[in-house]
């Protein structure tokens, strides 16, 4: 009797055995499928790239000055960017939606930040009376509400996860305009004109990321924005030249 109940305790333990071994080994025949997907993807990754690096030197539009660039240009150019402004529109309105519930960070963390430089710009301006020295480091907190949209904007990267590129282009056209207040106080009236033509190229870059939908646009803004570079640096070299000649520093 006991050899009949240790024979069946066997067969019970030799079944689960078998049991769990057939488990493995499906569990592995999956893990086999899962490898030999990965290597496909793998392979077409690969192939893509050395798709994209053989195709470097080879043009992927028409030539902006080609009648045939022009003409669809014409054709397809209120089409395509009212498409892709309501593509956006409906991106954003989208992911705002979801997203909302952090939103109340963002704005207390703007709240405390508004009231910290507040009380910075209290001792700042303390230290510039006592020491006359520190009134160039006291112009910093003199914005307050420029200094705490910025500081509040610039983490929107963070507090929000990964935002589309439509936001975050919005985001930072909206930390200019306080960014180009702060740094026209800080900057020495000589720099000032380059701070605006750094702000406008900034927006007109975010512009013609807009165009990318129409490529000949596209193209035709960077050229624009090209020449306008041109033109901004030779006067900025001219304006050097003039300030050395007057012997100003």
């Amino acid at each position: 009797e006991q050899i009949d109940g240790t024979m069946a305790v066997i067969a019970a333990a030799r079944r689960n055995a078998d049991d769990g071994l057939a488990y493995v080994l499906a569990l592995q025949d999956r893990t086999v499928k899962e490898i030999a997907r990965c290597d496909d993807a793998l392979a077409r990754i690969a192939n893509t790239e050395n798709g994209r690096v053989g195709s470097l030197l080879a043009p992927d539009a028409l030539p902006m000055w080609s009648p045939e660039a022009r003409t669809l240009m014409s054709e397809d150019l209120g089409q395509r960017l009212r498409e892709a402004v309501r593509d956006m529109i409906e991106r954003t309105r989208d992911y705002i939606g979801g997203e909302m519930g952090r939103l109340p960070l963002q704005i207390m963390l703007f709240a405390l930040t508004f009231v910290l430089i507040r009380l910075a710009r209290r001792g700042a301006r303390r230290s510039a009376d006592k020491q006359p020295s520190e009134a160039a480091a006291a112009q910093v907190f003199e914005l307050p509400l420029s200094s705490a949209l910025v500081v509040t904007l610039i983490p929107t990267g963070w507090i929000y996860p990964q935002p589309p590129r439509v936001v975050i282009s919005a985001v930072s056209i909206l930390v200019l305009l306080p960014a180009v207040l702060i740094v026209r106080r800080l900057a020495s009236p000589a720099i000032v004109p380059a701070v605006y033509a750094l702000g406008a190229f900034f927006v007109v870059d975010r512009v013609r990321d807009l165009c990318s939908v129409v490529p000949v646009l596209e193209q035709w803004v960077f050229v624009f924005e090209m020449v306008c570079g041109i033109v901004f640096l030779a006067l900025a070299v001219r304006s050097v030249r003039l300030l050395r000649a007057s012997g100003q520093e």
